[in-house]
């Protein structure tokens, strides 16, 4: 078998990429002259290729739904390697070295095409974690017991329009025909892309279209609601906007939960939105100038009520104030009866005390006058009677009186303690003034 060959700047699709030898990436060792991959590659999810695209006897090409189900199951990113060229050239013994294996892809013991349609092969990417290789081994071309050209055409042009990287095999130096062959072929893919291109836009049209008219009924449907509140004038009220929005935003909600809305569910969605923006504002309007109307009102119930607070006060400070002088007052009133009451006991005390002073007198002068001596008699008769009108004072009612007028600003009095001080003062100056 010659060299494997190809052709990479053909085409803007996947890429033509001769290989001239195994790949020799990280973790590949070589045993008994193989290149063998690391072990995370050699855990396949498939045990065996299958066929993904059959070749009826009829040349027409059949996907197998096996494989689908297959494809359909693998969430990694896929690395697609198609390899396509002439019948009996190797293509499946290199495919299963590529895979690490000695048996995978069937291989014929004769001259005669072995592989029939295309067949698939999944495994761990050997050099990208996290990626799946996915292998496709086609169909020889030219096999003259088919006889088909164009049946090879489209396996050729299908291998091309799968892979991400396509190996073109041949035997020996890759010859004029099998260059026209990719070109042909090439070409031929890059319409059929064109082809697919325009079917997939027109399908997008018309699933938009789809998409479009199912949105627009189920927001129709579920904005119905809204608008017969807003013909009830359950918005127009003062904080309506906001019920509004609240009620606008549970509509949203519920159109989200509608299954099937299709690609334009979003772009319907603020579509809809915007051409209600002008209901949404006029209700917006309205809450604002019943808002503010309500706001006057409130801040002139607020200073009304501020009034009658500050009258509350004002009466509440007058009944303390009340109540504070009627507590002074019988303060006073308890203070000036106490104060009587000790002044009373001094007085009898003063009494007494003159009393004393006055028997002592009169004893002093009648020694002496029995001694003779008659002028200190007479000088003491003097004090004697100054004593007799000090008592006469004393005994008078209005000396209690007299005494707290001493005091000067009786209503000191009502301070606390200050009874006795007061009567130890009126008490001390009358004994001084005597």
């Amino acid at each position: 078998m010659g060299g494997v060959t190809g052709r990479p700047a053909m085409a803007r699709g996947p890429s033509v990429t001769p290989v001239a030898g195994l790949p020799k990436g990280r973790g590949w060792t070589r045993v008994r002259g193989a290149w063998r991959p690391p072990p995370s590659a050699m855990e396949i999810p498939m045990p065996a290729p299958i066929c993904l695209m059959e070749n009826s006897r009829a040349g027409e090409l059949q996907v197998q739904q096996e494989a689908l189900q297959v494809l359909a199951e693998i969430s990694q990113p896929v690395v697609v390697v198609a390899i396509a060229g002439l019948y009996r050239t190797g293509k499946s013994y290199l495919l299963n070295r590529l895979a690490g294996k000695r048996t995978g892809f069937s291989l014929g013991s004769t001259i005669q095409s072995h592989t029939k349609g295309i067949w698939m092969w999944c495994l761990p990417h050997p050099r990208r974690p996290g990626h799946t290789l996915v292998l496709l081994d086609t169909e020889g071309l030219g096999d003259v017991e088919k006889g088909d050209a164009k049946n090879d055409t489209w396996i050729f042009a299908l291998a091309v329009l799968l892979s991400s990287t396509l190996v073109y095999n041949s035997m020996g130096t890759i010859n004029q025909q099998a260059m026209d062959q990719l070109h042909y072929v090439t070409e031929l893919t890059e319409r059929i892309k064109c082809l697919l291109e325009e079917q997939k836009q027109e399908l997008c049209r018309r699933n938009e279209r789809a998409s479009s008219d199912r949105c627009t009924a189920a927001l129709l449907e579920l904005w119905d609601e809204l608008d017969n509140r807003i013909g009830q004038g359950v918005y127009s009220v003062p904080g309506g906007y906001q019920r509004f929005q609240d009620d606008r935003q549970r509509t949203v909600e519920r159109y989200r939960q509608v299954p099937g809305k299709g690609v334009k569910a979003d772009a319907v969605l603020q579509e809809f939105l915007q051409s209600k923006e002008a209901v949404s504002q006029s209700i917006l309007q309205t809450d604002e100038a019943l808002t503010e109307k309500e706001k006057e009102m409130a801040a002139e119930r607020a200073r009304a009520e501020a009034a009658e607070r500050e009258q509350q006060v004002l009466k509440q400070k007058e009944a303390e104030l009340q109540q504070k002088l009627e507590d002074q007052d019988r303060s006073y009133q308890e203070n000036v009866r106490q104060l009587e009451t000790k002044l009373e006991g001094e007085r009898k005390k003063l009494l007494e005390e003159q009393g004393k002073m006055l028997d002592q007198k009169l004893k002093e002068q009648e020694a002496l006058l029995r001694e003779g001596f008659r002028e200190e008699a007479g000088r003491l008769e003097n004090q004697i009677r100054h004593l007799q009108q000090q008592n006469e004072e004393i005994q008078k009612p209005s000396w209690i009186q007299s005494a707290l007028g001493v005091l000067g600003d009786v209503a000191t009095l009502v301070l606390p303690g200050i009874v006795g001080k007061a009567a130890g003062v009126v008490t001390s100056f009358f004994r001084r003034l005597f």
